[in-house]
């Protein structure tokens, strides 16, 4: 009931305010943003084959080029092309065009010997990427944790919350009020302009539609409110005609120009006192009655003209009917067959304690010596041993984290469709665990690409500086192994 009230006022409200709906969708996609943004601040890859905190990247990163451009200073003050003799500067006349072109060979030389090694010195600082993707990673890690304190503060001022709450959880709650009113609004949405949307009309309602010189009801209003009249009366007068219709026994064939309500003169005295009670339907029989001698005559004997059609066709009919249901008997108890022997593999298959740490062990020992030795044939990981096993690793603690998020967000997507927020019946209770069942038999035929391509993309954004890994089957088949047996568990 407050369902379809809710809908109700929603449809007065989407009708009053048409560009309330946009601003719903806005700040939705806004919440989800900044929910979206809470999670971007993980560790970061560095030139260094290691995962670290963002600041600290940063440091090693600034320590790095001021490292680089100290050795600039002093290389410049080793080759003296800082400009000075003497401590004062070198004349102008020294560094005219003319000077330049009286320049020996071994002048021209050693000044190509001196700006090539200072080059070389500082080249590393002006191709350093690191430093310009760490700040990158900064800027946006500051821009969504603004967007997050604001949609939390407007939030806060709104539904009057307390500032120590958790943010998360609070910004995901209403992003998903948001979702579910716009749910309702796209419902609304569709129905006619003519609907009902009030629950009632009072008798001062009925007045002032049928009164033609109110000013505040428009023409359409007024329509609407008659075509509402009229369908509800037409509802309660129907209603006596459908049960005489139902219990008539005795009535003729029918006739191309006879109508149903023309024979209604021919019912037991039990069903006139039944059409007694509408006078509308009682009108009817009264005043057009188009029976008379000749044409009681003529109903008489297109009874009895009847023929009886030969008994021998309706046996060998029925015998085909036995035969084909004979038939489909035998077929529903092959398919029963086959539906218990398909449920005996099913359990068979469904996934045990023992079977998911024999899996476990199997990936550990097995798939994780095929994935090392798929590394090694990659020449920029021949000797990072270390880091090809924080690879594999990051790749399970992914391969976790993608499984679980789809996990909630497929449950969450079945209880949004049927209207099932929480559990609070054991009706409720009995549909999780059927999803529950669902998804532990069909563990080996799921659809995980979304969770594979999350936990790839990822591995390749961190590991930017070894493109390589991306053309690895080794490393490729180790992914989807974890992401599967982390589906499983």
């Amino acid at each position: 009931r407050w369902l379809g009230s809710a809908r109700k006022l929603l449809k007065v409200i989407v009708l009053s305010e048409p560009k309330l709906k946009k601003a719903l969708q806005v700040k939705r996609r806004a919440l989800d943003k900044a929910v979206e943004g809470l999670g971007q601040h993980g560790l970061v890859g560095t030139t260094d084959e290691s995962l670290m905190n963002l600041h600290d990247a940063l440091k090693v990163e600034f320590q790095r080029l001021v490292d680089t451009y100290k050795t600039a200073l002093s290389k410049l003050e080793e080759l003296s092309l800082n400009g000075k003799k003497d401590g004062k500067p070198t004349a102008p006349v020294q560094a005219s065009h003319q000077r330049q072109l009286t320049l020996t060979q071994a002048n021209i030389q050693e000044r190509l010997i001196k700006n090539k090694t200072l080059l070389n010195v500082v080249e590393p600082a002006t191709s350093n990427r690191s430093a310009a993707i760490l700040l990158a990673i900064l800027q946006r890690r500051v821009e969504c944790d603004k967007d997050a304190l604001f949609q939390f503060t407007q939030l806060r001022k709104e539904l009057k919350v307390e500032s120590e709450q958790v943010v998360a959880p609070l910004l995901m709650r209403y992003s998903h009020a948001c979702d579910q009113v716009l749910e309702l609004m796209k419902e609304v949405g569709d129905d006619e302009d003519s609907s009902d949307i009030s629950g009632y009309h009072s008798d001062s309602d009925s007045a002032i539609m049928m009164s033609g010189n109110s000013p505040y009801v428009t023409k359409r209003a007024r329509h609407n409110f008659l075509t509402r009249s009229v369908r509800s009366g037409s509802n309660r007068s129907g209603r006596p005609c459908l049960g005489l219709s139902s219990s008539s026994s005795d009535t003729p064939p029918d006739r191309e120009s006879t109508t149903e309500w023309e024979w209604s003169a021919s019912k037991t005295n039990s069903c006139r006192s039944v059409v007694s009670t509408e006078p509308v339907v009682t009108k009817k029989p009264t005043i057009i009655k188009p029976w008379c001698t000749s044409c009681e005559d003529r109903a008489v004997l297109q009874v009895t003209t009847i023929t009886v059609p030969d008994t021998t066709n309706h046996q060998n009919e029925v015998a085909q009917l036995q035969a084909e249901l004979e038939r489909t008997r035998m077929e529903l108890e092959q398919t029963k067959t086959r539906l218990h022997v398909l449920d005996q593999h099913a359990q068979a298959k469904e996934l045990s304690g023992p079977r998911l740490v024999r899996c476990y062990g199997n990936l550990y020992s097995q798939g994780r010596v095929e994935a090392l030795n798929a590394l090694d044939t990659l020449p920029p990981l021949k000797d990072a041993t270390e880091l090809k096993s924080k690879i594999l690793f990051s790749v399970v603690v992914l391969a976790f984290r993608a499984t679980g998020t789809q996990l909630t967000t497929k449950r969450d997507q079945v209880r949004r469709i049927l209207m099932s927020p929480a559990p609070q019946s054991p009706a409720h209770k009995e549909l999780e665990d059927s999803v529950a069942a669902y998804l532990r038999r069909t563990v080996d035929t799921f659809d995980l690409t979304h969770c594979i391509e999350e936990v790839s993309s990822q591995l390749w954004a961190t590991l930017y500086d070894y493109p390589c890994l991306k053309n690895c089957p080794g490393l490729t088949q180790y992914i989807k192994d974890s992401v599967r047996l982390a589906w499983a568990l």
